[in-house]
């Protein structure tokens, strides 16, 4: 008799995704959407379904909002996500919170913030049963500051913010926590503080050039030109010509 269970992805997609996610955070668009389109057939539902969310994810990054919104779509039907029942592999579990949080992010451009408010909270209930997951944890939390940066609250913003950057101290990952500053440094300028959210912005810019994270570069160097930083438009060009030469094209 055959397992009811989906079957455990090898390691071999695993790694590519990986692959696809470490190319996507450097800048390099083409070549992560191929690979993680050369996954949209996998085996596994959970692959797929993580695969259409980092697709999503850099289709939002370049401005192509309605196509993330398929692609996030897409993610949530193949990781099986029901309210009724809860995901059987921790892969699962990622695979669910990832496209959730996809679409959660998708909502806040054409100001649908209820709705990402329920999607978050879907995933946080997802998470609540199965704890552990740092990543996708993070995740929730920089949209969960995002939105709270739409519909003007600063104080939350600040208080997502902050968790972020505490959870990704934890999570001991570089990249994250990179990012997680910049969401910091864009409360900070929400909550009007654009003294210290100029100082943060390119403070996190620095780094994030140190580490060849290229788009989180260009976020903060958009940042510090929100703040007055005279010289940040120039920069914020020069890495926008990089992006476009690893396959990046701005919508």
């Amino acid at each position: 008799m055959q397992s009811s269970c989906p079957p455990v992805p090898g390691p071999d997609s695993l790694t590519r995704w990986s692959e696809a996610v470490d190319a996507g955070a450097r800048g390099w668009y083409a070549a992560s959407l191929t690979r993680a389109r050369s996954l949209r057939r996998d085996a596994d539902p959970a692959v797929r379904s993580l695969s259409a969310s980092l697709e999503g994810s850099l289709l939002r990054q370049l401005g192509r909002h309605t196509d993330a919104a398929v692609r996030d779509g897409a993610a949530l039907v193949d990781s099986g996500f029901s309210r009724g029942t809860g995901p059987r592999r921790a892969i699962d579990v990622d695979a669910a919170v990832d496209a959730l949080v996809g679409l959660a992010a998708d909502a806040i451009g054409p100001r649908r913030l209820a709705r990402a408010d329920v999607l978050l909270a879907r995933a946080e209930s997802v998470l609540a049963t199965r704890p552990g997951h740092q990543r996708v944890s993070l995740r929730v939390l920089w949209v969960r500051a995002e939105v709270a940066m739409a519909s003007g609250d600063a104080r939350r913003a600040l208080d997502a913010a902050e968790a972020s950057v505490r959870a990704a101290r934890e999570f001991r990952s570089p990249r994250h926590l990179v990012k997680s500053r910049v969401v910091h440094a864009a409360a900070l300028l929400v909550a009007g503080d654009h003294s210290v959210a100029a100082t943060a912005a390119r403070s996190v810019r620095d780094d994030a050039v140190a580490a060849d994270l290229l788009p989180l570069a260009w976020a903060s160097a958009c940042l510090s030109e929100a703040c007055g930083d005279r010289d940040a438009g120039a920069v914020r060009r020069v890495f926008e010509v990089a992006i476009r030469s690893r396959g990046g094209q701005f919508s």
